[in-house]
């Protein structure tokens, strides 16, 4: 009979069997069969059924949360990208102007050195070689020549870097010193006049003490936006209906103060047509050399380098035909610039152009005869 009692496990029963339990698959007496249908996992599925029902709330909330906090950063991040290209575009800019700035700068070396080299030296030679007749003097002029122009032609290399940061050696000539400048552009019919034949030609301007501008001074020196300056100028010229003198003080100021030679010639090159634009008012081209002379009084110079940047500074507004070597011949025989300021040393340096020019004419002359 013993097969046919209770299969409780927990106590001996030794009761009949009554049922079988769905839970257990064992075969229980009633009173063990009532105590396993309330020990079941019945009696915990609504707590269970609660707790899953919790997690699933929490876990909806933080979904919830996290799509909140993404859907506010997608603004946030979209205006720090906008804000970030902005930088960039404003880094790219910048350098990209300074690259074509000193593109320009190396160009302007490059087209000088290969003009002193064509005119002083290889012109020179072929006539030489044509007539010959071979003068030492002539021969010891190219010589020196050739010798600067080798020298001064390891300035014609870029320096680059990623992000551009490198300079160029402040040795880079502003003008190399001792280098006879070539005469090209010239807009007199007569090459050959001398100092003391030529006519005043150039209109008196009223005497006035002239005094360097700052604040024009300072737009020229600006490199952060050249269009933007360009426009303050002229605003600023209109305004103040500024004389061209004045004009031409401030902007070889703003230039003399920067301290490498690159950007010294970048900030020529890239101003030098708001200068040509003002040279179609009522005013004479002596103005340019007014300018000048104000420049080199109102700023300072070692002396070993004043010969130097004046031959350069004629011969650049040479080269951008707003001046010629006839006019340059008649201010230097009038007195028109003598109510200002440094006339006299202007002169002086004019003096030391007008005679390197006038050497390699009468050079010239005798290698044609």
């Amino acid at each position: 009979m013993a097969e046919y009692q209770c299969q409780e496990t927990s106590s001996i029963c030794t009761k009949f069997q009554s049922a079988i339990c769905l839970h257990c698959n064992l075969r229980l007496c009633a009173l063990h069969i009532t105590e396993h249908n309330q020990s079941t996992p019945r009696n915990d599925a609504k707590k269970l059924s609660n707790s899953a029902e919790l997690i699933l709330q929490q876990i909806k909330n933080k979904s919830d949360k996290s799509r909140e906090i993404y859907n506010n950063l997608i603004p946030s991040i979209n205006k720090w990208q906008v804000e970030e290209l902005a930088k960039i575009e404003q880094i790219y800019q910048h350098e990209l102007q300074i690259m074509n700035l000193r593109q320009k700068t190396l160009e302007t070396l490059h087209k000088y050195l290969m003009v002193q080299l064509e005119f002083n030296a290889r012109q020179t030679l072929d006539r030489i070689r044509t007539n010959k007749n071979l003068n030492i003097k002539v021969f010891n002029h190219i010589q020196k020549i050739i010798q600067k122009v080798r020298e001064d032609s390891v300035h014609l290399k870029w320096h680059f870097s990623t992000p551009i940061t490198v300079k160029i050696d402040s040795n880079f000539p502003f003008i190399p010193s001792q280098i006879q400048l070539p005469i090209t552009n010239l807009n007199s019919t007569n090459d050959k006049q001398s100092i003391t034949d030529t006519k005043k030609t150039c209109q008196p301007i009223k005497s006035q003490r002239v005094h360097p501008d700052k604040y024009l001074i300072d737009r020229f020196s600006s490199t952060s936006s050249i269009t933007t300056n360009k426009s303050d100028i002229k605003l600023y010229i209109k305004e103040k209906n500024l004389k061209l003198l004045i004009i031409i003080d401030a902007y070889l100021t703003a230039c003399h103060n920067k301290p490498l030679a690159e950007e010294k010639l970048s900030l020529l090159n890239e101003y030098i047509s708001t200068i040509r634009r003002y040279l179609q008012r009522n005013e004479t081209n002596c103005d340019i050399l007014i300018g000048i002379q104000l420049f080199f009084f109102n700023n300072i110079f070692h002396n070993n380098e004043k010969n130097g940047i004046m031959s350069f500074l004629l011969q650049f507004f040479i080269d951008h035909q707003c001046i010629n070597q006839k006019l340059i011949i008649d201010w230097y025989n009038s007195n028109e610039g003598s109510q200002y300021e440094g006339f006299e040393q202007a002169k002086q340096l004019v003096k030391s152009y007008i005679n390197t020019f006038s050497m390699i004419n009468e050079i010239s002359q005798a290698i044609a005869l």
